[in-house]
Parts: C-alpha cells; structure tokens; sequence
C-alpha cells in the first residue's frame, strides 16, 4: 500500500523526494504552482506499473506543476500498455515543463519505452533535456524521431488504452542557451548538430496536445 503524505503549507512553491514507491500526497492550503522533483532510487526498474503509479501520484493536485526526475541509474525500463490489462487509468494531470535529467541506462534502447512511458503518464506542454550524457543525446534524437515525425497513429484504435500518439498534436524545438529557434519539419536539422552542444545546453520540446 502507498505511503500518504499529507501536507499543509500555504507558502510552499517545491520540493525534493526520493523514494522507491511513490507516495499518494494530499495537499491542503496549497495555492501556487509547484516545482516538484523526484530522485528514482537508483537499483529500480522502470515496468508498466511504475508509469501506471507515477501517472497517479501525478494526479495528486489538479493545479499545474513542473516535474523534474532525476535518475542516477535505469536498470531496466518496459512499457507496454497490454500489461496493465483491465486496471481503472488515473485521468491526466497537468504538468507544464517535464524536466529529465542524469539519465544512465545499461542499454541505449531503453530511451523509447521510457519516453513512451513519460509521454503517457502525463502530456507535458514542455519537455527539458540536457545533453551531458550519450544517454541524453540519444532520447534527444530519439524524440525528435517521435515527435516530429508523428503520422495519424493506428497502433492501439482496437484497445482500451491508447498511448500518447493519439491526443498529439505536434512539436516545436529549442536548443537551450541560444537563440530562440524552432522546427516544426526536418528533425535532421537538429540532430545533426548535438555532438557539439556544450554540457549546459540542452533541448526543450514545445508540445501541442488535444486535451
């Protein structure tokens, strides 16, 4: 059973927490929008379950928030929505900038079911990643793959739950530390140049959502 944490604090505008299960918070007298960031015990494996509950603590305020998740270490990641079978779905909350930071995988090609997975649990209006690492660079690419090359999805139109491809619209791109610019085609225009992005530069994915 999850930890509740129950917090009263009309002043509070963030906060740090790690944890290997996510808490249910219960916010009282909590009026602004918050900064929240979560440290993933590193030995922990990112399943299906763990974006289902991340997707539910996210819920917890129906008020904005940005969400930072830094990772030392991913072991493992798997998403696959036929896992969580007849489970009831939290609704989406809304969160402004998603922020994911230190990512370290044993395998490069856990950056796709982990962006399945964040873009599910939540649709973000901005997503903030640095390029320190090749793990970053990857999921940098990666997501312009995704999100610039999104097509009318057909993947799950037979399933009770849908991933995130059907309530996207579409995508704008930063490169953070510079001068505004945006691509709306052509991803190939920004992943060209990312080897020679300093380590504190990054990329911000502007994203537009049905809901």
């Amino acid at each position: 059973m999850a930890e509740v944490i129950e917090i009263d604090c009309p002043t509070l505008s963030s906060f740090d927490f790690s944890a290997s299960n996510l808490p249910i918070l219960i916010l009282k007298n909590v009026a602004c929008r918050m900064d929240i960031a979560y440290h993933p015990p590193s030995s922990n494996r990112l399943i299906s379950s763990w974006f289902l509950n991340l997707r539910e603590y996210l819920g917890f305020s129906s008020e904005s928030k940005n969400f930072a998740l830094k990772f030392f270490k991913i072991n493992q990641v798997r998403f696959d929505l036929e896992e969580l079978g007849d489970v009831q779905i939290p609704p989406l909350s809304e969160v402004d900038d998603l922020k994911i930071t230190s990512i370290m995988m044993i395998e490069s090609s856990g950056c796709e079911p982990l962006m399945d997975g964040l873009l599910w649990c939540c649709h973000p209006r901005t997503i903030s990643l640095p390029s320190s690492f090749v793990y970053q660079h990857n999921c940098i690419k990666l997501l312009c793959e995704k999100l610039l090359g999104t097509k009318r999805p057909t993947c799950c139109d037979s399933t009770r739950i849908k991933c995130w491809r059907h309530e996207f619209k579409g995508a704008k791109i930063q490169i953070l530390g510079e001068t505004e610019e945006d691509w709306l085609q052509g991803w190939n225009h920004l992943v060209d140049p990312l080897p020679q992005l300093a380590k504190d530069q990054g990329v911000r994915f502007q994203l537009e959502w049905d809901n």
